[in-house]
């Protein structure tokens, strides 16, 4: 699983609905094998790490699990938690924050002003 780390200006939005995906994906994963979240920076950004992982998980466990299968675990499990909360009667409007974080906050006068489509595009996956 190339899960690439990278740089995203934070203060910008370019890139940051993909950030967003790819740590959520990651986080999930690493919670569902039983990992800390602190493991998930290596795993963004050292290329050995997330084999390493299976290679752990694969002799632990007398599995032969895959780079793909491992990726498909964060993905799933997204999947899964959405539709739980869809049956449970949420929507896409309760992915919204509130008004006040769309006023400018200091030093950088910073803004949240993502729209509903780009925030619903997290789900594209």
């Amino acid at each position: 699983m190339g899960v690439g780390g990278g740089i995203v200006d934070p203060l910008k939005k370019d890139g940051q609905v993909e950030l967003s995906r790819h740590l959520q994906i990651v986080t999930v994963m690493l919670d569902s094998i039983g990992l800390c979240l602190f493991i998930g920076f290596p795993a963004a950004d050292i290329p050995t790490c997330v084999p390493a992982l299976i290679d752990m998980l694969n002799a632990r466990f007398g599995l032969e699990l895959t780079p793909d299968w491992i990726g498909g675990l964060g993905v799933n499990t997204l999947k899964t938690e959405r539709a739980f909360n869809l049956a449970a009667g949420f929507t896409n409007k309760d992915d919204r924050l509130p008004e006040f974080f769309r006023e400018p906050l200091p030093p950088h006068n910073a803004v949240w002003d993502f729209t509903d489509e780009e925030i619903d595009a997290f789900w594209n996956f």
